[in-house]
């Protein structure tokens, strides 16, 4: 789901964020250069990110030729933020479908719970119950049979997030797009450091930083879901993708009811702005992201909205079901 790109200064640091008890945050790159603009694969680029991007929330690469610089170069402070202690995280998978300017593109489904962690993991105290439990998430997306005959995607995202204190730990993501194979694989250590590959077709990525307060795709979507909201907050977080980093910014806008699973539910509305850390543009593309989370808890998803350069994505929720559960919502 592509999202906002605000303007980054080239070789320079991006406009100072200042919010009251909280210290600035500033943003350094460099030796980026102009983009370059191709129409087609952005076209392309956005319906696979329609299905990337509830897991991604707004922020899929564009695919520009350009230079950049590496992730462990980014320069970036955010804060750290602790989870509410009445988080709940029940097993359980929740159903979507999305669409595209109104055409219906594909089904997504979220599955998410909690299990003891393996004790082999060297960030987990045995002291400490909490902090010996993970997150485990799936994320399965597919475009419908109509669209397969143009344009066939899959996605197979998984990743693990120790509860407390909140933090990542491993992130995969297998992806299928018209017969090509793309594959991310990301592990945080118990010092947050980052070892990421990224293979596609014949060539491999590989990266090894300090991560400090750095997030995956997923973890990113499950802090944000779970913070205590408050109008007018904004929070942020920097997002590793496996090959780029992101400053996501997100701000709480109003509470509101939306319709989820047919039936009216009271909501929070988020909006989600990002900002390419590790390939800055000159002439930024601002995008947004709206987010609908249930207000009662435990917190979900229920709808997503992403104005994109060649039109909008729609994400909304059919169905929460029990984890494991083999029903599936009908098509």
């Amino acid at each position: 789901m592509p999202g906002g790109i605000a303007e980054l200064v080239l070789d320079s640091f991006m406009p100072t964020y200042q919010q009251e008890n909280c210290r600035d945050y500033r943003v350094s790159a460099s030796r980026g250069t102009r983009r370059a603009v191709r129409g087609a694969a952005r076209v392309r680029r956005a319906l696979c990110s329609s299905l990337t991007g509830l897991a991604l929330l707004c922020l899929a690469p564009h695919g520009a030729v350009a230079e950049a610089i590496e992730p462990g170069e980014v320069q970036v402070s955010t804060p750290v933020y602790q989870l509410p202690a009445d988080v709940e995280w029940p097993d359980e998978r929740w159903e979507y479908h999305f669409s595209w300017s109104g055409i219906p593109v594909g089904r997504l489904s979220i599955e998410a719970g909690r299990e003891p962690a393996g004790s082999d993991d060297p960030g987990d105290d045995v002291s400490d119950g909490d902090q010996r439990q993970h997150l485990t998430v799936r994320v399965l997306g597919t475009t419908n049979s109509v669209i397969d005959l143009l344009w066939k995607y899959r996605l197979d995202a998984r990743g693990v997030v120790a509860v407390r204190p909140f933090s990542p730990r491993e992130f995969i993501i297998d992806e299928t797009e018209r017969r090509k194979d793309k594959f991310t694989h990301i592990r945080f250590d118990a010092d947050r450091n980052v070892h990421s590959i990224r293979r596609k077709n014949d060539k491999t990525r590989e990266y090894r930083f300090a991560g400090g307060n750095t997030f995956d795709l997923l973890s990113t979507v499950f802090l944000v879901l779970n913070l205590d909201y408050v109008l007018g907050d904004e929070f942020y977080v920097d997002t590793f993708t496996g090959t780029s980093r992101y400053l996501v910014t997100v701000s709480v806008d109003a509470k509101e009811d939306t319709l989820a699973a047919g039936v009216s539910v009271p909501a929070w509305r988020l909006s989600v702005y990002t900002h390419e850390l590790t390939d800055p543009e000159e002439d930024g593309k601002h995008r947004e992201t709206i987010l609908w989370v249930s207000r009662d808890k435990p917190r979900r998803l229920l709808a997503a909205r992403s104005r994109t350069f060649v039109g909008a994505v729609e994400v909304n929720l059919d169905a929460v079901v029990p984890a494991g559960d083999p029903t599936r919502v009908p098509e």
